[in-house]
């Protein structure tokens, strides 16, 4: 004797013997369900729909996103900018408004290459904060030169002089002359 199985979704009831069929029913339900969603990989793990390697999620003032390093491409050594003045990149944790702030100024090359940064179908990158390089310290350091150091879009109090630079062999964080050379890693955001 056969077992009747029973499947309801929303208005719609299927009964049936067969569980090929029911198989069937939600594998398409599950199918249209999630056609329209981005998967989120694990954090360290590439995510080829959003050009790049997922560092995880930041949040900042009510906001969350999705933090995405780009790879496959040679990171330039450039001055942070700005020597001797105060510039308004004082967030911690959200560098694309540090990177408006840097473009407000001038003189910022570090900025400047992030913005101008294009990789595939990607134009919308920045130039990461001190929490950013952290989270990409801790979920995708092989993805950075481990011994160089990195700038962050953070300038480091009181501001005229330094601003913050992370390095991804120890997880490293300080500071450098605005003036003095480092390795610069645009990343993108996909806000939740």
């Amino acid at each position: 004797m056969s077992r009747l199985i029973e499947l309801t979704a929303g208005n719609t009831k299927i009964t049936t013997d067969n569980p090929e069929l029911i198989r069937g029913a939600l594998e398409i339900a599950i199918s249209s369900a999630t056609r329209d969603c981005p998967t989120t990989p694990s954090p360290g793990q590439m995510w080829p729909e959003q050009g790049g390697i997922y560092a995880g999620v930041m949040h900042d003032n009510g906001e969350r996103w999705h933090l995405i390093v780009p790879v496959g491409h040679e990171d330039p050594e450039l001055e942070w900018g700005g020597y001797g003045k105060k510039s308004n990149a004082s967030s911690l944790r959200d560098g694309a408004s540090n990177t408006r702030a840097l473009l407000a100024e001038s003189d910022h090359p570090a900025a400047e290459y992030a913005t101008a940064f294009k990789q595939g179908d990607f134009d919308d990158f920045y130039l990461p904060s001190k929490a950013e390089l952290a989270l990409a310290w801790i979920n995708a350091p092989e993805s950075f030169k481990g011994d160089e150091w990195y700038w962050s879009s953070t300038e480091y109090a009181p501001g005229t002089y330094g601003a913050w630079i992370q390095r991804f062999s120890d997880g490293s964080q300080g500071n450098f002359l605005k003036t003095n050379a480092a390795l610069v890693r645009p990343v993108r955001r996909l806000k939740i």
